[in-house]
């Protein structure tokens, strides 16, 4: 995923096929918020737990009828579409 980039004051990610979209830190995202990925596949995020360490977070994403969990850094920038 591409770092995130200030435009017009707000902090954004290139989406291929989207172009700029708003995105927000890992740390921000909740359970019942919408990501989107390049290409326009989009995920409901189901559950959001620190590790214990707290380097990473693990997310729970419902894609297409499908639970996938994924550990990504908590620095990281996801897209929220919208907002649960």
């Amino acid at each position: 995923m591409n770092a995130p980039t200030i435009v017009d004051g707000k902090q954004c990610i290139w989406l291929q096929d989207f172009g700029w979209h708003e995105a927000k830190p890992l740390a921000e995202v909740k359970a019942g918020d919408t990501l989107v990925y390049t290409g326009g596949m989009t995920g409901q995020v189901v559950s959001v737990a620190p590790s214990k360490t707290g380097s990473t977070i693990s997310v729970t994403v419902l894609e297409k009828g499908k639970q996938y969990i994924g550990k990504p850094r908590r620095s990281s920038t996801l897209v929220a579409v919208r907002e649960g």
